[in-house]
């Protein structure tokens, strides 16, 4: 039977691109390279897996840094000599610099912005598993779901003084601090705060239908 490294059309050195790129956000992490046996042990395993040239072998992503690359998804293109990798990017970090993403020197500015809602979840991820005591998010974590269910009483509570006293920009800070305390209540519970927006997504479409059928003659 034929393996799916097989279909796949390689360059002299026996290699194909690989594009990482973060599923949640869709921000281009890192491009390396892969032989047969990276793109059979990317398969295997879950874990993207790459050949150096330099050293001139195969390397698990983040076996010694602990910055693993669990795939979510894995796709080729027409000319079947890349692929595009869509990854969850453990502790947050591509680069072997230590910066997010490989991409980080900026040649001319733009103005793309990914989204702040999918980064979030990444965000208290990490935190979630930093050291006790270094970490706001953390010690909601440890404090547990009555301390949660507090802060976000007490943060609801003041964004409608915000809105009482029609002060637009506590009214701005009081929700964000809203919006962050339910993603940790949320995440602690298994459930991410991107799940919430897709669901919003869901019934902006539904919405979206329904209003268009009622138009219809």
């Amino acid at each position: 039977m034929s393996k799916f490294s097989d279909s796949l059309k390689y360059d002299k050195s026996g290699l194909v691109t690989v594009i990482a790129q973060e599923w949640r956000t869709g921000e281009i992490l890192m491009v390396a390279f892969a032989n047969s046996e990276a793109v059979d042990k990317t398969l295997e395993t879950g874990y993207v897996h790459y050949y150096s040239r330099s050293r001139q072998q195969l390397w698990l992503k983040g076996e010694t840094s602990g910055a693993l690359q669990l795939v979510k998804e894995i796709r080729v293109d027409c000319d079947r000599d890349a692929l595009l990798i869509q990854i969850d990017q453990q502790k947050g970090v591509a680069c072997h610099t230590g910066a997010r993403s490989c991409f980080f020197d900026i040649v001319q500015p733009g103005n793309v912005v990914f989204s702040v809602l999918d980064r979030l979840d990444e965000v208290i991820e990490n935190r979630r598993h930093a050291s006790s005591g270094s970490s706001y998010v953390k010690s909601l974590f440890e404090k547990g779901e009555d301390t949660q269910l507090k802060k976000i009483g007490e943060e609801a509570v003041e964004f409608v003084c915000a809105v009482k006293d029609n002060d637009a920009n506590k009214m701005i800070a009081e929700a964000a601090d809203v919006v962050f305390h339910l993603a940790i209540a949320l995440a602690d519970k298994g459930i991410s705060f991107s799940a919430v927006k897709d669901e919003l997504a869901r019934r902006f479409g539904t919405s979206g239908i329904a209003e268009k059928a009622s138009r219809q003659p």
